[in-house]
């Protein structure tokens, strides 16, 4: 898809985005149940974006 195309947002992206504007960082157990999906349908694949804690070392 192009990075200029338009994607059109229903109900439940809105209120999805709404959830995650208020607070960012709650879980996505947690906005399942603020916008009343299942776990199972809320974004759980790899599509969805995570933060994965990172440790570097430097060696010398």
């Amino acid at each position: 898809m192009p990075l200029n195309s338009l994607v059109e947002l229903d109900s439940t992206d809105e209120a999805l985005i709404s959830q995650l504007q208020q607070d960012g960082r709650m879980s996505v157990a947690q906005l399942a149940r603020e916008v009343s999906l299942s776990a199972t349908r809320s974004p759980r694949s790899s599509a969805w974006p995570t933060r994965r804690a990172t440790t570097s070392r430097s060696t010398t």
